[in-house]
């Protein structure tokens, strides 16, 4: 499984409206539909949410390759940074 990390100015849209997803869940919470990052990936599944934030089993569209996508609160990301 690759390990990818989307970037501050990703979005999260619902597959079918086309509108931003009020939760980075697998599934709108709208309507039932799939959750996509960045018109790249579709989110499938929770992988496992902790202190660190969450992670994702997701599919890259492009090939169909199994990923996973951990997504970090913004306060956790800066302090990441290296100089």
């Amino acid at each position: 499984m690759n390990t990818e990390t989307p970037t501050h100015d990703t979005k999260l849209l619902c597959a079918a409206r086309g509108e931003p997803s009020p939760l980075a869940e697998p599934a709108c919470v709208v309507c039932g539909d799939d959750v996509l990052l960045d018109g790249r990936y579709r989110l499938d599944a929770v992988l496992g949410r902790g202190a660190m934030g969450v992670t994702y089993r997701a599919t890259r569209l492009v090939d169909g390759a199994t990923v996973a996508i951990k997504e970090l609160p913004f306060h956790r990301v800066d302090s990441l940074k290296t100089t």
